[in-house]
């Protein structure tokens, strides 16, 4: 079996080719690259996480290497508008990493996300069934991102938008229910999303970076806000039916 570090080797030779190659490749085959190359990235951050426990100089690597996955997200979506499933990783990943301070009105990342919600919305609505199903996923977790985008230390707010982020992904987990099936990758691809957020990108509340640099306030928040999104990650994990 190919390793995490073998395959991003080939893929970004392969992509290499594409942009070096005096044949033309269209923009939607490279930025699928890309998008190989972010997943990758991704699976291999999560892999360096849970080896973290074991020490020594690297047992916090995984972070530069999802940031990796998040910069071949971009250019993925840049190269190609219609990969907006790449946007949306882009958000929901950054906003792990970073917390509330990926989220202030300074960044770029809530006009991403609105992008992203937008575009997306649009896919759930085609009649391609395999298009819905990953506007319906990705629209999922920039549900669960949204509640990052409430203002800082508004306990109220953030409960009113738990509320609204709870009913809302019950009626995409719904959509995705009713569209998906037993034996479908999407089912496995999904269920896959769900548990990294369980089990590795909100499962520690000191993980976050600017969390653990910032003020006591701000760590307290950013705790707060793990939690709620990982209660609505458990609601729909146990929602979702079993795949085979």
């Amino acid at each position: 079996m190919e390793s995490g570090k073998a395959r991003l080797k080939r893929l970004d030779a392969e992509f290499e080719r594409m942009e070096g190659g005096r044949t033309p490749v269209d923009a939607e085959d490279r930025a699928e690259v890309l998008g190989r190359l972010a997943s990758t990235e991704k699976r291999q951050a999560e892999i360096e996480f849970h080896c973290r426990i074991k020490g020594g100089a690297h047992s916090d690597r995984w972070r530069e290497t999802l940031r990796k996955s998040c910069a071949y997200y971009h250019r993925a979506f840049c190269l190609a508008r219609s990969q907006t499933w790449a946007l949306a990783q882009e958000v929901a990943l950054t906003l792990a990493l970073d917390g509330s301070s990926a989220a202030l009105p300074s960044q770029p990342i809530p006009q991403y996300h609105a992008l992203a919600s937008q575009l997306l919305d649009l896919d759930r609505r085609e009649n391609d069934r395999l298009r819905r199903l990953w506007a319906l996923g990705n629209l999922i977790e920039l549900e669960l991102a949204s509640l990052w985008l409430v203002e800082r230390f508004d306990e109220g707010a953030l409960d009113e938008a738990a509320g609204k982020a709870r009913e809302r992904t019950e009626t995409l987990a719904e959509e995705f229910q009713a569209a998906v099936g037993r034996h479908d990758w999407e089912l496995v691809s999904h269920r896959r999303q769900l548990i990294r957020y369980l089990d590795w990108l909100y499962c520690n509340p000191e993980q976050n970076e600017a969390s653990r640099a910032g003020a006591i306030e701000v760590q307290t928040w950013d705790r707060h806000v793990r939690k709620k999104i990982c209660e609505l990650c458990e609601s729909l994990f146990s929602r979702l039916p079993p795949h085979g």
